[in-house]
């Protein structure tokens, strides 16, 4: 998984396979360790165009998603049944002061860089 100096993180799962539940668990508790307070987390169940064979309950998700003060959404990527809501709700909550903030703070160090490189070439030793 990466996820260095990422804003927003997408957990998936599969509703009826209740193991990639336990396994997004592990990754929701690795992503409260390894990033910073700001990210957004986003906790997904997909599949529910096949309900029928759902293994895990709504009810467990929700806990996790509140649990870990994240966005929970359930989808079918094959119907396309929440995707656009899904991500709609992710730009909502991204703190986007703090992404445009950061990005001018690497424009301004690259320019920076550049500058200081670009002054190393222009020096003869001759």
């Amino acid at each position: 998984m990466y996820y260095r100096n990422a804003h927003i993180a997408v957990v998936v799962y599969d509703i009826t396979k209740k193991e990639t539940f336990e396994a997004a668990k592990t990754w929701m508790n690795e992503l409260k360790d390894a990033t910073r307070n700001d990210i957004t987390l986003a906790l997904v169940g997909n599949k529910i165009d096949i309900e029928v064979s759902r293994e895990v309950q709504t009810s467990d998700a929700e806990e996790l998603a509140n649990a870990n003060n994240c966005l929970y959404m359930e989808t079918s990527a094959k119907t396309n049944h929440n995707i656009n809501e899904l991500f709609m709700k992710i730009i909502e909550k991204l703190p986007l002061d703090t992404i445009y903030k950061e990005r001018e703070e690497n424009t301004l160090r690259k320019k920076k860089d550049f500058v200081l490189r670009d002054d190393k070439k222009r020096k003869c030793n001759c």
